[in-house]
């Protein structure tokens, strides 16, 4: 597990892990990501509920392209994983949230981007 905790904002880390995961090609362009919010977010059953309503609403597929990676199976757009955390979040429940770490929001193969990228570093 990561030591990183997903709740905790840094644009500029978070900008970090994309741009080693595709610098490093850890994630094959198409990859399945799966929305996965912490517990303790606020209003967890609207969201759990919302995502349950239409699958496809917690699935992007990882772009290899830093900046905004991700694009959702919704809308077909793309969105950094932070942006699309958020968006989620605000549709399922109305509310916008505070500072997130999007890259502990999605999940390939069960490890979060962050864990994607920790796994694979490499020390120079």
């Amino acid at each position: 597990m990561s030591a990183v905790s997903p709740n905790k904002n840094s644009s500029r880390t978070g900008g970090r892990i994309v741009a080693q995961i595709v610098y490093l090609d850890l994630l094959p362009d198409g990859a399945v990501l799966d929305f996965s919010a912490p517990y303790n977010v606020d209003r967890a059953s609207r969201l759990a509920e919302w995502l349950s309503e239409r699958p496809e609403r917690g699935c992007a597929y990882w772009r290899n392209r830093r900046g905004a990676p991700l694009e959702w199976a919704v809308d077909g757009m793309l969105y950094s994983p932070t942006a699309l955390a958020r968006k989620i979040v605000f549709e399922a429940t109305g509310t916008a949230i505070g500072a997130i770490r999007g890259t502990g929001w999605w999940t390939s193969k069960g490890r979060s981007l962050i864990e994607v990228a920790q796994e694979n570093r490499t020390d120079s």
